[in-house]
């Protein structure tokens, strides 16, 4: 423990998120947080942990072919563009 206790509107620059945020996460539970009476504290040093384990890794980009839909609805998209208004 750092000993370092922020309120939620620094977290929130912290995170870039809105200080409502915040607090609802420390309502549900979510986000580590200290309550001092009808104050809710952050130890910014739990906070910066917490967001390194709610680090989800990437995966590789892959590009996916869709097929063109021909003969379909007015506008619908066919292989030269959309379908001419008559």
């Amino acid at each position: 423990m750092s000993g370092r206790f922020v309120d939620a509107h620094a977290v929130a620059e912290l995170l870039g998120v809105p200080a409502s945020w915040v607090l609802e996460s420390a309502r549900a539970g979510t986000i580590p947080h200290r309550r001092f009476g009808r104050y809710v504290r952050f130890d910014q040093d739990e906070v910066l942990a917490w967001t390194e384990d709610c680090r989800q890794g990437g995966r590789t980009a892959s590009l996916r072919r869709y097929a063109s839909r021909v003969n379909g609805p007015r506008g619908a998209l066919t292989p030269g563009g959309p379908t001419p208004k008559e």
